[in-house]
């Protein structure tokens, strides 16, 4: 029995679209995965700038906390968002600029906007 081109193509997609899957669903176990690798730490998050109607229940609280003034680039790719290109823009900037004053000071950072710096304050400090 031999197959039309029109079936190969069906079985092509099919493998195609099966493997993308399974990617997509590793990429989103692994994402969970780096947040649960934790210091042992709560999150910090200032409170002149986080209303208390964004605050994060205790039970969902993430255990990660970095400090942006004296982490290396591998710690601070465990936070969500940062991978290696952004975390080394960050030690870049530490260097040439100094410490940060604040965390939000993080959005002057190439790549770090305010969606990022959203999802991040509750994991970062300054010391």
């Amino acid at each position: 029995m031999k197959l039309s081109k029109a079936e190969i193509a069906a079985i092509v997609i099919t493998v195609i679209f099966i493997a993308a899957v399974a990617i997509a669903a590793l990429r989103v176990n692994d994402k969970s995965a780096a947040v649960t690798i934790s210091s042992g730490l709560s999150p910090h998050t200032e409170q002149s700038e986080t209303p208390a109607s964004d605050l994060q229940t205790p039970s969902a609280s993430p255990e990660l906390l970095v400090n942006i003034n004296t982490a290396e680039a591998q710690e601070l790719c465990l936070l969500p968002g940062i991978g290696e290109t952004i975390a080394a823009r960050i030690v870049d900037y530490r260097t040439e600029h100094g410490q940060f004053n604040s965390t939000d000071e993080i959005m002057n950072v190439s790549g770090i906007g305010a969606k990022t710096y959203e999802d991040l304050k509750g994991y970062i400090t300054i010391g």
